[in-house]
Parts: structure tokens; sequence; C-alpha cells
């Protein structure tokens, strides 16, 4: 009977950790912390400022490699200087002053590096374009094949000219990778209503004491007490089911 228990426990114990092994395999090679970092440097050189994990775009922005809670790569941040270095931020500056943006063929200049490097994939779809209220400001998402890219941009406006005064800036940008959660869903959660195109943007599960940021597509597929698996980040990344 010991002897039973003991094989019994010895397979629960083998089944979980296949199930971990498994469930860490989903996240594909080339994004493992060493690999990303390699393909980083090939593409914008070595490390700036002497941190591991920065990388510098031009002599106004960063690609930062940002982290999960298991010490994954979860995504890249494409940020201003004055987020690193925040000396060089100005109370003084507003939408319309502050100097820091990238064009639109900057930033279509950095997705190709990276593309080149096996950090992006191909592009596949681009989710609705989503306007801030009352302001020039837009959030987008695009669908590549190994991640979602989210930015936003800013257009100046000439009020009196009924037209743009000047091109569309991009202020930041974000590559978050795919990757799969599994286990029982413990709460869900609806939040703030604040809304793009009129519908709801923050719905929220909670699995293993972490909350996930989901789609309603895959909101409305789970349920409390009952085990699911989903992809983040959802697509569509904004916007209702399609």
């Amino acid at each position: 009977m010991a002897r039973r228990s003991a094989h019994i426990a010895f397979l629960a114990i083998l089944l979980t950790s296949s199930a971990l092994f498994a469930q860490r395999a989903e996240r594909p090679r080339s994004h493992h912390k060493a690999a990303v970092l390699l393909a980083l440097r090939t593409a914008f050189g070595p490390a700036a400022l002497q941190r591991s994990g920065l990388f510098e775009v031009n002599e106004k922005y960063f690609v930062e490699v940002e982290m999960d809670d298991d010490g994954e790569v979860a995504g890249l941040a494409i940020v201003p200087r004055y987020e690193i270095q925040k000396e060089l931020w100005s109370d003084d500056w507003d939408k319309a002053t502050n100097p820091y943006w990238l064009t639109r063929e900057q930033m279509e200049d950095v997705l190709s590096k990276l593309q080149s490097v096996g950090l992006l994939g191909e592009f596949q779809e681009k989710d609705s374009v989503s306007m801030v209220p009352t302001t020039n400001i837009r959030e987008s998402a695009e669908r590549y094949e190994d991640a979602v890219l989210e930015y936003r941009t800013y257009t100046p406006w000439d009020a009196k000219a009924g037209k743009p005064a000047g091109p569309e800036r991009v202020r930041w940008a974000r590559i978050l990778y795919f990757r799969t959660i599994v286990g029982v869903v413990e709460a869900t959660q609806v939040g703030r209503l604040q809304s793009f195109n009129g519908v709801p943007v923050d719905y929220r599960v909670k699995l293993g004491g972490r909350w996930y940021h989901v789609s309603e597509c895959t909101f409305k597929k789970l349920a409390r007490g009952k085990r699911g698996s989903f992809v983040i980040p959802s697509w569509p990344f904004f916007g209702p089911c399609r």
C-alpha cells in the first residue's frame, strides 16, 4: 500500500512537471532572454547606458526589454529617452511641444530591424484604430506572427485651417509576445468603463493569483471556477468580437 501511494505521488509529480514544461515550451525559443538580447545587439548595437536590456534607437528613443514575473521576456517597449533618463523631462512640455516622437518612417525602420532578427514575425492584420475622445491621439494595434504591436500617435491640428499642422507622431509603442495561460479561473472583472469606439476595454480574469487583461471575446469564453486556457495578448486588441 505504501509502495502504491509512493508510486501515485511520483506520477502526480511527473505529470505536474510535464504540464509545466509543456506550458513553457509554448513560448518561442527565439523569445527567451538570451536570444532576445543577442538579436537586439545585432539590430541596434551594444546595450545603452551600460544597462542590459536597453538599446538605442536614435538620439531620442530606446528599445527596452520587458520581463514578466517569471523572469521571461514579455515584450519590448519603444520609449522616449526621458522615460529612462528622468532628468531630460520638462514640465513645460505639452502634447504639441514635447520634442520626443518618432515619424512613421522611423517607426517602420525599427519594426523592420526587429523583423530582420526574428523578434516580430510577419505582419498579419491591423485592429480598429481608436480615437481617444476630444484629442488628436490614436491608439492602434497590429497583429504579427509572434506578437501584438500596440502604439500611440498624436497629430498636431490647426483648428483655424481645419487640417493637420504637422505629421503624425508616434509617442510610444509596445510589442507584446504571445503566450498561453492555463488554469482555473479564480475571478472575473469588467473594470472602468472608459471606452474606445463605445465599448468597454478593461476585461480582466484572475488565474494563479494574477490578473490578466483579455479581450471581450476571451472574457466571454471563461467562467469563474472553471478550468480554461487563453492566449495573451488577446485579439482583437480593441473593439468588440468579430
